[in-house]
C-alpha cells in the first residue's frame, strides 16, 4: 500500500476525532491514529501532504484562573515547535472573566494542538491543585490568602508545566525528522509560511506574555509536565 495511502486512512480517523462531540470517540480516534502512524511509519510530513492544509486562524476561550498562567502554558506547548502561533487581542487583565486567544498555523497543526490542549489542560489542573495542596500546608496561613501570591504561583507553575510538555514536544518532532528523509524541510517550510502569513497579515505584534518568577512553582511545575501522557501514549510516555 503507497504511504499515500496509509496517511488517507489516518486523516480520515484525525478529522473524525475533530468532528465528533463525544470525549470518548474523540480520544479512541486519536490514539488510534496515532499508533497507526507509529506503526505505518507516517510522519507529520506526510499526513501533511494529503489534508487541507491552508493556513487558519482560530479562537481559543481561556476562562480558568490565573488566566495568564493558563495562556502562557498554552504559549509554551505552541512555541516549542513553532508550528502555530498564538495571539491576543490585547493586555491580559486578571479581572476579566476569560480570554480570547486566536491560534494560526496549518489547519492540521492548529487542529491538533486543540486535540492535545484537551487532553494536557486536565492533567496540568490535577497537578497544579495537588501543588497548591502541598503548598498551603508548609507556609503561613496568611501568606496563603494573599490573592497575588498565590496567582503568581500559580501562574509560574502553568507556565513551566507547558515549557516541560513543549520541550517533550520538540524532542519527539527532531526524532520523528531523523526517521524520515526530507521531513525537516517540510516542517521547516510550513513555519516559514506560517510567519510570513502573520507579518503580511497581522497588526500590531502580539503582546508580551509576563508573569511573576517563583523558583519553586517553575520546578514544581516543569516536573508535572515531564509526567503528562499524551494522546497516543500506550507506555505512560511521550
Amino acid at each position: 500500500m503507497a504511504t499515500s495511502v496509509y496517511a488517507q486512512k489516518i486523516k480520515a480517523m484525525l478529522e473524525k476525532a475533530a468532528s465528533t462531540t463525544n470525549p470518548h470517540e474523540r480520544d479512541a480516534y486519536q490514539q488510534r491514529a496515532e499508533r497507526l502512524m507509529v506503526k505505518w511509519g507516517v510522519s507529520d510530513a506526510m499526513l501533511a501532504s494529503v489534508r487541507d492544509e491552508m493556513i487558519i486562524t482560530e479562537f481559543l476561550q481561556i476562562d480558568d484562573k490565573p488566566l495568564i498562567g493558563w495562556c502562557v502554558m498554552l504559549n509554551n506547548i505552541a512555541t516549542s515547535t513553532g508550528q502555530v502561533q498564538i495571539f491576543t487581542t490585547g493586555p491580559l487583565d486578571e479581572e476579566l472573566d476569560f480570554i480570547i486567544l486566536y491560534l494560526v498555523g496549518h489547519r492540521s497543526d492548529v487542529e491538533r494542538l486543540k486535540m492535545l490542549w484537551e487532553s494536557v489542560k486536565i492533567q496540568a489542573a490535577d497537578a497544579l491543585q495537588a501543588y497548591w495542596d502541598y503548598y498551603v500546608l508548609h507556609i503561613p496561613p496568611t501568606e496563603a490568602l494573599l490573592k497575588w501570591s498565590a496567582d503568581a504561583k500559580r501562574a509560574q507553575f502553568l507556565a513551566s508545566y507547558g515549557s516541560s510538555v513543549g520541550d517533550r514536544l520538540k524532542r519527539d518532532l527532531s526524532t520523528e525528522m531523523s526517521f524520515h528523509k526530507g521531513a525537516e524541510m517540510v516542517v521547516a517550510s510550513r513555519k516559514k509560511a506560517v510567519d510570513d502569513w502573520v507579518a503580511e497579515s497581522i497588526e500590531p505584534p502580539a503582546p508580551t506574555f509576563y508573569f511573576y518568577e517563583d523558583l519553586s512553582a517553575r520546578i514544581a511545575g516543569w516536573t508535572g509536565g515531564a509526567q503528562a501522557t499524551f494522546q497516543g501514549d500506550t507506555d505512560g510516555t511521550a
